[in-house]
């Protein structure tokens, strides 16, 4: 197993064979994965969404990771998959995927794709349809959602080092903060907190103070917080893709009666 590596290899294998009971049940000869939770199940590496990105898992065979070529090394050290095919910046990601279906022989496959994929953009599957005339396409919607909710060990442990994470920070920002602090202190605290406790680094969540429903997605303000105000705490904390969420509401200086 490489060090760098979040799952042994036999973990990887067991869920590939899972996909593929699906697939040969639903008479899918070539998968494309291409929504980053899943991608992240199946690889090992959750990779950014800026550019076109797709795994194409055959029947049989391995499977085959197209990406950018700026993450080839970031991949290499995160993923178990060694076939791989990229792309620079200025190559369109889609031609690429089509050159390598077509390159490796699966240009009449049928297709698996889940239709549900927040990735696959209508303009994205009829370009896709276009340069792949032969190819029949049906919905593997669902069925990667379902795998992931059933959580390995080591799954449930980086979910629980993120909810321990998540306490800390609550617990740090309510002991540190008073009047006269202002909410960016409080998101600087949890950031703090966040990052000590070794979790990935990101935007911590939402931090605000008012009243209602209306100030729970308000941006952070700069304004001194005062005696009486609400400050809302969203802490989001993830520890190798994997989260947690805590939400708590607290009260500067003395609670009024209302």
């Amino acid at each position: 197993m490489n060090e760098s590596w979040l799952f042994p290899l036999h973990e990887y294998q067991q869920r590939v064979a899972k996909i593929r009971a699906y697939m040969q049940d639903r008479d899918i000869s070539l998968l494309l994965i291409d929504q980053t939770e899943f991608l992240f199940y199946l690889t090992g590496f959750g990779i950014s969404e800026n550019m076109y990105h797709t795994c194409l898992l055959p029947l049989t065979g391995d499977p085959v990771m197209v990406f950018r070529a700026m993450d080839e090394r970031a991949f290499s050290e995160n993923s178990w998959i060694t076939d791989t095919v990229t792309f620079h910046d200025w190559q369109d990601p889609l031609a690429v995927l089509a050159d390598t279906v077509r390159a490796r022989g699966w240009e009449s496959a049928t297709l698996g794709i889940d239709f549900d994929s927040y990735c696959m953009t209508i303009n994205r599957f009829q370009r896709l349809q276009a340069m792949l005339p032969q190819i029949q396409v049906k919905d593997f919607s669902g069925v990667l959602k379902q795998l992931r909710t059933r959580k390995i060990p080591q799954e449930i442990e980086c979910i629980k080092q993120s909810a321990a994470a998540n306490d800390q920070a609550i617990r740090e920002v309510v002991a540190e903060m008073g009047v006269g602090k202002t909410e960016r202190q409080a998101a600087e605290i949890i950031h703090r907190v966040l990052i000590r406790h070794g979790m990935d680094s990101n935007r911590c969540g939402i931090v605000t103070t008012g009243g209602g429903n209306s100030f729970l997605h308000a941006n952070m303000q700069e304004r001194p917080l005062e005696q009486g105000d609400i400050l809302h705490l969203e802490v989001v904390s993830f520890k190798r893709g994997y989260s947690s969420k805590i939400m708590r509401s607290v009260i500067i200086g003395t609670a009024s009666p209302a």
